[in-house]
């Protein structure tokens, strides 16, 4: 599993009055290169270029550049198809391009987690809980809160049960402790799962 959500890496190489762009990520693979030109990127804030086939918009904000590709491939029956790649290189890098040196960059997402927090009661209730029960709650914070908000999570009037509710939306439920036995040939295991309930 890759720790970073939509990793490109980026290759940059000095090509005289050009500046060669190439890309690699797990689901293209490596790009053919795009070349951009050096005083289009010296002199305007956003620079549109194309080549044959590909269209590369770089803009300049702040402390980074932000390109957006287009790369196309058309077809024998007139149709046009392919894929889009956007990333951010800090300025400073582009710089050391512009100076002549050859530079790598990975641009990356980072990962937006919910964070959860926890009342004093509903922590003394999970302290209360066997490995089991544990692992199953554990196990259900990380398939089921993948967004990026803040989230409280407090002790239910249920047995074992909890109540949360979102800081920023109006999102909220239960989350209920189910318990069953699965009977196999060597004999018999508790099972603990927990679902949401909105």
């Amino acid at each position: 599993m890759c720790i970073y959500e939509n990793p490109i890496l980026v290759t940059l190489d000095d090509n005289d009055r050009y500046i060669a762009l190439r890309t690699y990520d797990e689901k293209h693979g490596r790009s053919q290169r795009f070349f951009l030109s050096k005083e289009a990127l010296t002199q305007e804030r956003s620079v549109t270029e194309c080549d044959l086939q590909n269209v590369c918009t770089v803009t300049h904000c702040g402390k980074d550049y932000l390109f957006r590709l287009y790369w196309l491939h058309g077809n024998c029956d007139d149709g046009l198809y392919g894929y889009q790649q956007s990333f951010s290189i800090p300025e400073e890098k582009i710089t050391s391009v512009l100076a002549g040196k050859a530079v790598k960059h990975l641009s990356y997402t980072p990962h937006k987690k919910a964070r959860i927090f926890f009342t004093k009661p509903a922590h003394e209730t999970i302290g209360q809980c066997n490995k089991l029960e544990r692992h199953a709650l554990r196990r259900f914070f990380r398939d089921q809160f993948n967004y990026d908000e803040d989230i409280v999570v407090q002790r239910d009037q249920l047995v074992r049960g909890f109540y949360f509710f979102s800081t920023l939306t109006p999102y909220e439920g239960g989350i209920v402790r189910h318990e069953s036995e699965l009977i196999y040939r060597n004999g018999k295991y508790r099972k603990v799962c927990y679902s949401l309930h909105t």
